[in-house]
């Protein structure tokens, strides 16, 4: 059975940067390519350790995501790519902001996966039940949806 994406309506909280952009891992995105909503979820953690991911450090695929991108802790957040698209944003209350970028064998449905940096981290970040998440999905396909270099609201 598919999973049901996520409904989308108007969200406005935890905008710090701007009324209109936010900066994840260092990069400022403009929220006007995104498309708000709010969406309860079931949140664990991972690391990049065999454990994990399957991969150690100098194997291949070690720390890539399934997007292609070098995973970070402060930005990268596994998910069902079903129901949260690839290179949407999240705002988790208590956490911050992350990209959707990866994906795991045990993420599936509403289930998100915060990349943390260590083993320990993750089994004391535990596993948080029915914690509403913000989700901004691009409006465009991800190729379109790029980072913008400062922080300042960008008009394309």
């Amino acid at each position: 059975m598919g999973q049901t994406p996520i409904a989308f309506a108007h969200v406005e909280d935890h905008l710090y940067l701007s009324d209109r952009a936010v900066t994840v891992g260092g990069k400022a995105y403009d929220l006007s390519q995104y498309h708000p909503t709010k969406a309860t979820f079931l949140l664990t953690a991972y690391n990049l350790d065999r454990r994990s991911t399957g991969k150690s450090p100098g194997e291949p695929g070690y720390g890539i995501t399934s997007t292609g991108t070098l995973a970070a802790t402060g930005r990268t957040v596994a998910v069902d790519p079903h129901v949260i698209p690839y290179g949407s944003l999240l705002y988790i209350d208590g956490i911050g902001w992350r990209v959707a970028e990866d994906t795991g064998g045990a993420i599936r449905g509403h289930h998100i996966d915060v990349l943390v940096d260590s083993q320990q981290s993750a089994l004391q970040f535990g596993v948080k039940h029915d914690c509403e998440v913000e989700v901004y999905a691009p409006v465009a396909p991800q190729r379109d949806v790029r980072p913008i270099s400062n922080s300042r609201f960008y008009h394309s």
